[in-house]
């Protein structure tokens, strides 16, 4: 990894994308020094004692927020380090990074806020932890929401864990909606789930292998918007995978509930068909669904039902992860490699710019997170970029301590070159 002081450095030649920005969609060279932008314009002449950089089709955005992420620590390091992350998601292009409060112990109380808040500081990118909606994510009684809100937290989630009790979804609503925090809920329904290993059809009969059903998540999710529509608040969808969860949300968007949405990048390139090798790298939950359950997640994002991209990175050892299917975990590493897949699989599709929102504006808005502008003045958190070219993948080389990736020798479209942020330079 490639660190410089970002103290006097001119960008040349970068197609600005950034629909908050006056040179939005425009090619202009970017001086910045310290953590501020100074001067934007072409054929900037060089700042004394500048550095330059320059890359053949440079673009810039904000940074790239990432909605959903596991880290390892404290408690799971050997699988991943909020240092480890950091290098991850500056390969990857993220300058912010949500973590999911599954660590041991679990993010559920003001304390363990507090230390992740004060590990970020040293760190090169921006680590937000969610705090838990639940003590110790077990969807049994309420975690301390005002104490942890008042540390810094805004946005809460048991990661993949469901509340399977209506009622405390019902309270856990109404009390966030007091204080304007958002909820965010894993759309499963576990009776119809347990032992699952693929999605429920075809092809899982033909595997002999235990199904998701794409209605345990419809129903999850419709019984969600009815708490929601009684209990007020605002409802976060982190993960959709079906056909029938977009048309669901489409609809209670277009009735106005405050409900959004996302999907994890690799959901737009796999389909089910990936299982038939038995590989676990493809094993996740939820589950790559079918060819038309796809299409559709790529028409949600372009229509606007679908709110953001995420990587779902979930680092897992090898201890875990390279087992038979039915015992191996779920979960792919993706910080390294979430923008590049999502580029590759609806580069046909979507425009780039929609693509960038779905990374910055989108998510900074759920999360209220003000994101500067790049424009003179602002300060500089900046994600570098090349969308448009050809690269391959070495998992051997990722900056993640786990390595359960199942694009190794995957080429792809769309590069991520580093990123600025905390008043440096980092270069993938």
């Amino acid at each position: 990894m490639n660190v410089a002081p970002m103290l006097n450095l001119i960008l040349r030649r970068a197609t600005i994308l950034d629909n908050t920005s006056p040179y939005n969609g425009q090619t202009m060279d970017i001086w910045m020094e310290g953590d501020m932008i100074r001067k934007i314009g072409r054929d900037l002449p060089m700042p004394d004692g500048a550095t330059e950089y320059t890359a053949s089709g440079l673009h810039v955005s904000k940074g790239w927020i990432d909605m959903q992420c596991v880290i390892g620590e404290p408690g799971f390091e050997s699988c991943e380090t909020l240092q480890s992350a950091s290098e991850a998601a500056i390969a990857g292009g993220f300058t912010t990074l949500c973590m999911l409060p599954v660590t041991h112990p679990r993010i559920d109380n003001r304390a363990q806020v507090e230390f992740i808040f004060r590990r970020n500081l040293s760190l090169p990118v921006h680590i937000l932890p969610y705090g838990a909606l639940t003590v110790q994510c077990e969807g049994k009684d309420m975690a301390e929401l005002l104490d942890m809100a008042d540390a810094g937290i805004r946005a809460f989630t048991d990661g993949k864990s469901s509340i399977e009790n209506p009622k405390l979804l019902e309270l856990i609503l109404q009390y966030a909606s007091q204080h304007d925090l958002l909820v965010v809920h894993h759309s499963d329904t576990p009776a119809l789930t347990r032992q699952a290993q693929m999605h429920e059809g075809i092809n899982s009969t033909a595997l002999g292998l235990k199904g998701f059903p794409a209605i345990a998540e419809m129903m999850a999710v419709e019984r969600d918007l009815h708490l929601l529509t009684y209990a007020g608040g605002r409802l976060h969808i982190p993960l959709v995978s079906s056909k029938e969860t977009v048309e669901t949300i489409r609809r209670a968007k277009a009735s106005g509930q405050k409900v959004s949405c996302g999907v994890a990048s690799q959901y737009l390139l796999f389909t089910d068909l990936a299982l038939q090798t038995f590989d676990p790298m493809y094993k996740v939950n939820p589950p790559y669904r079918t060819d038309e359950d796809r299409m559709e997640l790529i028409d949600g994002i372009a229509d606007g039902t679908i709110d953001i991209i995420c990587s779902d990175h979930t680092p897992v050892d090898d201890e875990h992860k390279i087992h038979e299917l039915a015992h191996a975990d779920f979960g792919i590493t993706n910080l390294e490699t979430a923008f590049a897949t999502a580029r590759t699989a609806t580069s046909s599709y979507i425009d780039i710019s929609t693509l960038i929102e779905s990374l910055t504006s989108h998510p900074a808005s759920l999360l209220g997170i003000q994101q500067p502008s790049i424009a003179e003045g602002q300060r500089a958190d900046i994600t570098l970029f090349q969308p448009d070219e050809p690269w391959q993948y070495n998992a051997d080389s990722s900056h993640s301590l786990s390595h359960n990736s199942p694009f190794n020798g995957f080429l792809f479209t769309g590069k991520p070159l580093g990123v600025i942020c905390k008043s440096k330079l980092h270069l993938s």
